[in-house]
């Protein structure tokens, strides 16, 4: 059944395949050498519940992921270098998780689907700003979910 650890961690794999990507992380790392951009970061969103059937092993969660590619600093490079670096992500992250609705066989995905970007914007992390791409994945999953005895 997917957990929020295997979906991220699957979603590091996806996206460090990704044209571009230089590094992908599952989890949000310190800070953000140069070397390592353009990187994606998948956080964790919102998730909303399905129980079917209470007292069932297995029951379906909606849970947004809030995917940030960081591609240059703001003060970095020449007027608008950084935001023409970033444009592509906007298609290519979209297309390539929309290519994978089951984002590449991770066990308990039953579908996935982006369901927005926020365009190029600036992003901040760790108190530096970053121009960079947000998308916002919808993922419906199936999780194992333990019942305590007699509720």
């Amino acid at each position: 059944m997917a957990t929020v650890a295997t979906i991220k961690t699957g979603l590091q794999t996806l996206l460090a395949a990704v044209t571009g990507v230089s590094r992908a992380y599952a989890q949000a790392p310190k800070n953000l050498p140069d070397s390592d951009l353009p990187a994606s970061i998948p956080f964790t969103g919102p998730a909303s519940n399905d129980w079917v059937i209470e007292g069932a092993d297995d029951d379906m969660e909606t849970r947004e992921y809030i995917i940030r590619t960081y591609v240059a600093r703001v003060q970095q490079g020449y007027d608008g270098e950084a935001e023409a670096l970033a444009e592509p992500f906007v298609e290519r992250i979209t297309d390539y998780l929309a290519a994978r609705p089951s984002l590449g066989g991770i066990r308990g995905v039953l579908r996935a689907s982006v369901i927005g970007d926020g365009g190029v914007s600036r992003l901040a992390y760790n108190q530096t700003e970053y121009i960079g791409v947000e998308h916002r994945l919808r993922v419906v999953s199936m999780r194992k979910v333990a019942y305590a005895a007699g509720e």
